[in-house]
């Protein structure tokens, strides 16, 4: 069955999504397929096994973009054939049961289902919150017709599939695409997970069950998607934070994922696989963790002295309160020094922090997951101290938390494998908001006040009751949503202005060049000249501006046609006859004419009719014709044509055309801040681009060449918006660190 016209154009966005998104991650794969080629053929067990492998190098660099070309074909023929199953999948369900149609099994074909099967069942259990809502998302678009996991255009099993289709092309013994399978599982499907976020999210804003909620029931095997009804404020939360799964409801269990990546950081921080101290020059974002010979990964032998360590954290907190370091987050922030030295002081004092907590607690006594929760905080603020993009007064202010988000996970581990805990909503809202609406020149403007004052909360309030965090969340939210209003009301008011302008210009442009066309080769005085220009011009401006038909209303012929017979009458006559018919008809005229300019409100409107009437008068006047003053006609401007653009300009320049509005921009001038606008209006006229801060305000204007050439030379750069939220891109980039250091 067809699927609608409207649906078939979203899959068609979707299926472009995913080959953008697909295209570097096969780029890599292959880049990395001679290492591992180059790896088995070093640990061959003879010289023929060796050639095989050095053979198969040869043959993938020749059959590249053959095997790529078969890879994306078979994709798009997934999208446009839609529900339909890949080929191997109808093979195996097809009813065809006739004996010719019988045949001996490939067993090499049978090796290489198996691994991709595998591979993408791997990928499916991983995403399976995000599978089960595409299933049914896309059952809308079937239809209503429910459709099968291997039925999603794009899926685990249309990718593996493909993929199996695509290296079947090598001409090679079938271990070595094998090999590639596993490649592809490595270096593909296992960074795919943020594909199928924005496959669901194109579906969302198409309007396909956009109120759609994974949950996981407490009862086994009860696993369901239902659709539920949630707020704005709540979806608009679940959009911007773009997180890497459905946020289970309250009452949920923890995520598989966040399950299953914590257990790997465990796993990792274990004395099974202690971290070498060299290993933070890899990766320069988090610093290694000290080695505890840490032999314990569960949480359940923790004793008493889970809450002797929580009672060891409130101290300290405490005593942070008393001392000098309890200022409020306003003192706090006046005395610190925000210069190239704040990172490291930073760093310094949540060391000291840990150290602390750890002298004051006997290490023979700690559990080792314990430990592991203090060392993994700690790396996880030290991450957010790397932030390029979070302003150095958020981070100092931020860095607060430390303590307080330590005892959080001390009390309640799942913080870090629940991606909907308050608290760590909390943490990654503040941290999204500090880049969205914190300008360090004016950090009284915008949300950075009431961060204060929830540090400050948090610091002051918070003892064991994680419960707090429900309700300064929401306060927090609260706050972003009421000025995220205010500043799509002030940014609404800048376009509004900013249209009515360019609307002005081009009305009073239309107008200046009718005047022109009007007067031009005509020996128009003076007075007459400054009349058009200073008074008929601005009447003709206004025409077009409240007339919907613009130049084609019944008014503005008029005004046209009473602007030649000023110009006619007073330019002196040719004849007697001429002079004695206009002097009979110039009262009418001048009547005319001040009835016409009724409306106008201008200072020096009578002294320009005045002038406008003698001239008139003096243009009958045969002794006074000699008298006359010709006022120059200023000639039409000539349009200014931009230089000859080089490619690398034309390319940018197509590029800036299609830049959607909503766009931020980082602004570079030497010796100034970095500066960061909003793309909110751009001229179809002039192609001018205008730009607005954080609270809406115009900040700049600026025409698309010289964006081009300012983006080409580097000060200018759109800025990359980090979708997903701050803790999960912390816990991802440790475990990258630790795994890379094990």
């Amino acid at each position: 069955m067809a699927i609608a016209a409207k649906f078939q154009s979203l899959l068609n966005s979707c299926q472009e999504m995913e080959l953008s998104h697909l295209r570097p991650l096969m780029d890599r794969m292959f880049e990395n397929a001679d290492v591992a080629l180059l790896d088995f053929a070093e640990k061959a067990e003879s010289n023929v096994a060796q050639a095989v492998f050095f053979e198969a190098m040869n043959e993938v660099r020749k059959k590249r973009n053959s095997i790529e070309q078969h890879f994306y074909t078979e994709l798009k023929n997934g999208f446009s054939i839609f529900p339909a199953r890949p080929d191997y999948s109808e093979q195996k369900d097809g009813q065809s049961t006739r004996l010719d149609d019988l045949s001996l099994i490939d067993t090499d074909e049978v090796e290489t289902h198996v691994a991709s099967q595998n591979a993408a069942g791997k990928l499916a259990s991983r995403i399976m919150d995000r599978i089960f809502a595409l299933k049914q998302r896309l059952a809308v678009l079937n239809g209503g017709n429910a459709i099968e996991e291997n039925q999603i255009p794009g899926g685990p099993a249309w990718l593996a599939t493909s993929f199996q289709g695509a290296v079947e092309q090598l001409d090679l013994e079938n271990k070595v695409r094998l090999v590639f399978i596993a490649l592809f599982d490595k270096y593909v499907l296992s960074h795919s997970d943020a594909l199928f976020d924005e496959y669901n999210k194109r579906l969302i804003d198409a309007d396909i069950l956009p109120n759609l909620r994974y949950e996981v029931r407490k009862q086994a095997g009860s696993v369901e998607i239902i659709e539920r009804h949630v707020s704005e404020d709540e979806n608009g939360d679940d959009e911007a934070a773009d997180t890497d799964s459905f946020e289970p409801a309250h009452e949920s269990s923890p995520s598989e994922l966040g399950d299953e990546l914590f257990g790997r950081i465990c796993e990792l921080m274990s004395g099974k696989a202690s971290v070498r101290q060299g290993a933070s020059t890899a990766h320069g974002n988090v610093s290694p963790i000290r080695d505890n010979s840490m032999d314990s990964l569960s949480y359940n032998n923790a004793g008493n002295t889970g809450s002797t360590l929580a009672s060891q954290i409130s101290s300290l907190q405490n005593n942070l309160q008393s001392s000098g370091a309890g200022n409020s987050s306003a003192e706090f922030i006046e005395n610190i020094e925000i210069d190239e030295n704040l990172i490291n002081v930073l760093q310094g004092t949540l060391a000291d922090e840990r150290e602390k907590i750890f002298g004051a607690i006997d290490r023979r006594q700690l559990p080792a997951a314990d430990a592991n929760v203090i060392e993994l905080v700690g790396m996880m603020f030290e991450y957010m101290l790397q932030e390029e993009d979070l302003p150095n007064l958020v981070k100092a202010l931020l860095s607060r938390l430390h303590t307080p988000m330590l005892k959080v996970a001390v009390i309640d581990k799942t913080f870090f494998t629940h991606t909907g805990h308050s608290a760590r909503k909390l943490l990654n809202d503040m941290a999204r908001a500090g880049k969205r609406w914190v300008d360090e020149s004016a950090i009284d403007r915008g949300i950075f006040p009431k961060m204060r004052e929830i540090v400050d909360k948090v610091m002051s309030d918070f003892k064991e009751n994680v419960e707090l965090f429900d309700d300064v969340l929401e306060d927090f939210n609260k706050t972003v949503s009421e000025l995220d209003q205010r500043a799509k009301h002030v940014e609404e008011r800048t376009n509004e202005a900013a249209n009515g302008q360019e609307k002005l210009q081009a009305a009073r442009g239309r107008a200046q060049k009718e005047i022109r066309i009007l007067t031009q080769g005509k020996p128009v005085v003076e007075a007459v000249h400054e009349f058009l220009q200073g008074i008929w011009a601005d009447k003709l401006t206004f025409l077009l501006l409240r007339n919907e038909q613009g130049d084609e209303s019944p008014a503005w012929h008029q005004s046209i046609g009473l602007a030649e017979r000023i110009v006619e009458f007073s330019i002196a006559p040719q004849n007697n006859e001429q002079r004695e018919n206009r002097r009979q008809k110039l009262d009418g005229l001048q009547q005319e004419v001040r009835k016409a300019t009724q409306t106008l409100q201008k200072s020096d409107k009578e002294k320009l009719l005045s002038a406008l009437f003698n001239s008139q008068m003096l243009a009958l006047d045969k002794n006074a014709e000699q008298a006359t003053v010709v006022a120059p006609v200023e000639p039409e401007p000539e349009e200014t044509s931009e230089p000859a653009s080089t490619p690398e300009q034309l390319a940018m320049l197509e590029q800036l055309k299609a830049i959607p509005f909503g766009t931020w921009f980082e602004f570079r001038k030497p010796g100034n801040p970095v500066k960061r606008a909003k793309l909110s209006w751009r001229s179809t006229v002039t192609e001018k681009f205008m730009f607005v801060d954080q609270m809406g305000v115009k900040a700049t204007v600026i025409c698309m060449h010289d964006l081009a050439n300012c983006m080409i030379d580097g000060r200018v750069q759109i800025v990359q918006v980090e979708k997903k939220p701050f803790v999960d891109r912390a816990l991802n980039a440790i475990y990258r660190m630790l795994d890379h250091a094990a």
